[in-house]
This record gives C-alpha cells, sequence and structure tokens, in this order.
C-alpha cells in the first residue's frame, strides 16, 4: 500500500506543478497581449499627434486673416509682411527663444536698450 500512496502523491504533485505552470503560461500570454495592445494604442496616439498641424493666425497687411504654418521661423522671427516678430516662450525658465541676429544684437548692445532697439530696426 505504501508505493500506491506515494505514487498517487506523485501523480498530485506533478499535476500541481502542471497546473501551476499552466496557470503561468496564461497569465504570461495576457501580459504578452496587453503590452500589445498598449504599444497599439501608443501607436495610434503617436499618429493622431502626427496628424495634427499647427497653423499661427495672423492679419496680412490688407486687414485679412491669413493662416501659415507654426514653425520656428514663423513664430519667432521678423516677418516684414506682417511688421511684427512673434516670441516662443519656454513656460519653465522664461527664457524668449530668438533668431542668431537678434541673440547676437542683445549680446552687442544688452545694457543699453535704445542701442539694442535700434539695431533691430535697422535692415540689412
Amino acid at each position: 500500500m505504501g508505493l500506491a500512496s506515494t505514487q498517487v502523491r506523485l501523480l498530485a504533485l506533478t499535476y500541481r506543478v502542471h497546473d501551476i505552470e499552466s496557470k503561468a503560461q496564461r497569465v504570461e500570454n495576457n501580459i504578452i497581449g496587453l503590452s500589445t495592445q498598449k504599444q497599439n494604442a501608443f501607436n495610434e496616439y503617436n499618429a493622431a499627434l502626427d496628424a495634427q498641424k499647427l497653423r499661427v493666425a495672423f492679419n496680412d497687411p490688407t486687414g485679412t486673416k491669413s493662416y501659415v504654418d507654426a514653425n520656428f521661423s514663423n513664430v519667432c522671427m521678423y516677418q516684414q509682411n506682417r511688421s511684427q516678430q512673434y516670441a516662443l516662450k519656454d513656460s519653465k525658465t522664461g527664457k524668449v527663444y530668438v533668431d542668431d541676429e537678434t541673440a547676437s544684437a542683445y549680446t552687442m548692445y544688452g545694457s543699453d536698450r535704445y542701442a539694442f532697439a535700434t539695431s533691430l530696426l535697422v535692415t540689412s
């Protein structure tokens, strides 16, 4: 009788090991499925962001409202047809992004506001 009970216990333990391995495999499959869903959601989100186009509105010299694509040049640099310069400001640091010409003029005339402003008015 001892040999039969040992065999039964061995079969029971073997069954439990296989059952636990089977459950672990299902959990792993679920994790892989969720990871795939997460990646798909991330890809859809990125595609939606890429599909958006930022545009800047301004009044042209004739007084009509026009829109241009928002890029560094259109937002930060002087546009003669708009007669003004927009500023792109970092909300965390408070720094304003400007073109190289404005930055060099600020470095040259930084303490003299009027010379700095005049240097920006002179067109080359």
